[in-house]
């Protein structure tokens, strides 16, 4: 009795240890198991936005190489980015929907329906992307005006440049990573297999609380220093003074010290005011780039970083060397109204042509270039000229006369960039590089469009005489 007890206990711790066994071996198969899908889950590209994850669709695009990645928001299916290569170019409008920003086909300024050009508007500009272009143009508009958007704070555009060209993937305009980071004002990383973004918005919430958590009273309110997020730079108060922290290296790179402080995205420094005087301030460097000493400073040039700078209502310029490039002793640097000349569609009042500086000093203007040489010296009447209409009398019947400041031409062979100036009454042309090249000899000079051709003419009273730009110069 007692041997069939034994057996019986032992066929049960057979049993036992045979379903432990089993059960040690179903558990190392599962976390295997786990541990493979989690690993080949790894491997796939998810896309993060605001902490929420997207999953990923993946398809190829038509006639190409590149691969395109979509996401199901708001319960339809949106393509997101294209990856070309190790390269990926991301959806602007897709990206609008995820932000609630506005998408427009064209330009904002001048208005175009162009479908090789947008634009979006986010908490306080306008953002412009074209195709084939590396620019990003921005203009700040009033965002605390809720009747509309419409209302820009100035005529100033900023330019910034991008790493790669925009770019049109089966007919929607796509910007790199950078791109995006630039015109959405976003934090855009890779994280591994994922791709991360996290919106303005998002990003003043977070910050502001390392701001209290580093003891500040808080993050600027001003959206050009909110922009500054994007980069992790938080510009930061505390008992009425500005600084800047830095969140990716956990240090404070500007001290609390300044009575304000502004952002200028296209160079990454600030511009910093301390009792009454202004310069410009680096993260990387313990000197100013600027000396606090100047009235006012702004960029004019972020690729060749060059300031307007005054001093007791006298302007000029400097580099970021802190090289003048013009002395600081013109009553005026550019051209302060440029509406009548509109249409010519000129972004920046101050350089033209990227080489060309205008200057003045008791309502006469002269120029520079960029590199500091005095190309003519301060003697012309005025610049631009708005007589067409009024000299050309006999052909203003049928003929659309337009004012004229720029002059814009190219052929094959031949490009021309100048400005048109009065000098004793009598209008002429002056090049870029300084030379005169139609003298100061006639009563008007205007343009005429027709479609895309612009043709530029000269206009004399006493004789009558209307000539082509082209005629004059013997062209074509």
């Amino acid at each position: 009795m007692n041997t069939e007890v034994e057996e019986n206990f032992i066929k049960k711790k057979k049993i036992i240890l045979t379903a432990i066994i089993a059960s040690v071996i179903l558990f190392v198969i599962i976390l295997l198991l786990l541990m493979y899908f989690n690993y080949r889950d790894s491997l796939k590209t998810k896309y993060i936005f605001n902490d929420t994850t997207y999953a990923l669709n993946f398809s190829e695009v038509d006639g190409t190489d590149m691969t395109k990645g979509s996401i199901n928001y708001n319960n339809s299916n949106y393509d997101l980015f294209c990856v070309d290569g190790e390269d990926y170019y991301f959806n602007i409008d897709t990206l609008c929907k995820l932000t609630g920003y506005e998408y427009k086909k064209g330009e904002y300024s001048p208005v175009s329906e162009n479908s090789d050009k947008c634009y979006i508007i986010n908490e306080g500009e306008y953002s412009s992307y074209s195709l084939d272009s590396n620019i990003v143009k921005k203009q700040l508009y009033n965002a605390d005006k809720s009747s509309s958007k419409s209302d820009v704070l100035n005529d100033e555009k900023e330019f910034y440049t991008i790493d790669k060209n925009v770019r049109k993937i089966d007919n929607q305009l796509y910007a790199s990573a950078d791109g995006i980071s630039v015109g959405f004002n976003m934090q855009v990383t890779s994280n591994g297999n994922n791709i991360v973004m996290y919106s303005l918005p998002y990003l003043i919430d977070g910050y502001q609380k390392v701001a209290t958590n580093k003891e500040y009273d808080g993050v600027s309110s001003d959206f050009k220093n909110q922009r500054a997020l994007a980069k992790e730079l938080i510009v930061v108060q505390e008992n009425n003074k500005y600084g800047v922290y830095s969140a990716k290296d956990d240090t404070e790179v500007i001290s609390t010290k300044y009575d304000d402080l502004e952002y200028v995205g296209n160079i990454n420094q600030f511009i910093g005011t301390f009792s009454g005087k202004m310069g410009m301030l680096s993260i990387v460097s313990e000197e100013p780039t600027i000396d606090i000493d100047y009235d006012s400073i702004k960029l004019l040039d972020a690729e060749d970083i060059l300031y307007l700078v005054s001093k007791e209502n006298k302007y000029g310029i400097i580099s970021g060397e802190g090289k003048i490039i013009v002395p600081i002793e013109y009553d005026d640097i550019g051209l302060d109204d440029l509406k009548d000349f509109s249409k010519q569609n000129i972004d920046n009042n101050y350089i033209f042509f990227d080489e060309l500086i205008v200057v003045s000093s008791n309502n006469k203007y002269g120029f520079y270039s960029k590199n500091g040489d005095v190309l003519k010296e301060v003697q012309y009447d005025s610049l631009g000229c708005t007589n067409a209409s009024e000299v050309v009398q006999s052909q203003s019947s049928n003929m659309i006369f337009e004012n004229t400041l720029v002059i814009n031409y190219s052929d094959e062979k031949n490009q021309i960039n100048g400005i048109v100036f009065c000098l004793n009454g009598k209008y002429g042309i002056i090049q870029s590089n300084g030379d005169i090249l139609v003298p100061a000899e006639w009563d008007s000079v205007f343009y005429i469009r027709n479609g895309e051709n612009v043709e530029y003419y000269m206009a004399s009273s006493d004789s009558g005489t209307v000539m082509r730009l082209n005629d004059y110069l013997n062209l074509r």
